[in-house]
Formats: structure tokens, sequence, C-alpha cells
């Protein structure tokens, strides 16, 4: 067990080093919030990190066709060193959860995470330090129907914002 721990977070530090370097890729900046189809309810998801006091917080919100929110809920001060990228894919796997006790399915989710949201639909996430997480989101997401998981401007997303 104790090499399986040593290896797991040499793996976690080679990963963790790659991201940091990683260039952030640019976006085109839309920041219009829109509705989404009826019939569907709408997740949005966001994490915010604190390295200084090594905690994090999540917010979570659903709304439906109308923009009307539904329900709320965040998480804060969760006592943890997550990097960023780690921290918003946990972020995605509670609005998943979160959507599915509360049965507002079907749903799409959105999330200012653009490269998690990338790995999760390119399916280049076994090898990441956060892989674990985002197998089980698409894991969720399959069992779900195929939930459709969107990449969103950061200003678009402030509702879920403000509950970090």
């Amino acid at each position: 067990m104790v090499d399986w721990v040593r290896s797991f977070l040499s793996d976690y530090k080679e990963c963790a080093s790659k991201l940091i370097s990683t260039p952030r890729e640019r976006i085109p900046v839309d920041n219009i919030w829109r509705p989404q189809d009826i019939g569907l309810y709408k997740v949005n998801c966001d994490a915010a990190v604190n390295v200084s006091t090594c905690t994090i917080g999540i917010g979570i919100v659903i709304r439906d066709s109308t923009g009307f929110v539904l329900v709320a809920c965040s998480q804060k001060k969760i006592v943890a060193s997550y990097f960023a990228q780690l921290a918003e894919t946990v972020a995605i796997l509670k609005g998943f959860q979160f959507a599915k006790d509360c049965g507002l399915t079907p749903f799409f989710l959105e999330s200012d995470a653009v490269v998690v949201v990338k790995w999760i639909n390119e399916g280049s996430h076994f090898n990441l330090a956060c892989g674990v997480i985002l197998s089980d989101i698409s894991k969720l997401s399959l069992e779900m129907g195929g939930i459709s998981i969107k990449h969103i401007p950061r200003l678009t997303n402030n509702v879920a914002n403000g509950h970090c």
C-alpha cells in the first residue's frame, strides 16, 4: 500500500507540474447569459482556491429554461490544497451529483474551466492527477443519457462564482 501511495504521489506531482506550465488557450468572450431549451435545466458550477489558507470553495446554481434559479448550494472553506483544475473538476462532479440528487434532469452543465471541460469532452484525462474524478464525471454523464458539458466565459458564470 505504501508503495502505491508513493507512486500515486509521484505521478500526481509530475502531472501537476505539467499543468502549471501549460499555456492557457484564448477563447473569444461572449458574456451574455443564454437560456437553454425548454425542458432542460442548466447547471452552472465554479470553484475558488485560496492558496494562503489551503481552502477551496465550490458554488453550484441550477436554473430552469426561463433563467429562474431553482436551487443553489455552496461549500466554503473546504480544507484542501488542490490546484485550480482539480478544484474545478470537483465542482463539476458536485454539480452532477447535486442535479441528480435534486431530480433536476435532464440538464446540461456549464463551467468556466476551459481546460477541464476540454479534458472531459475529449476523454483525454486518464493520465492526469484528477483523472479518477474526470472518469467519474464521464460515467455519470453516460448513466444520465450523455449530459452536455460546455465552457462559458468567467463573466457569464458570475452567479456560480458568487457562491464559492
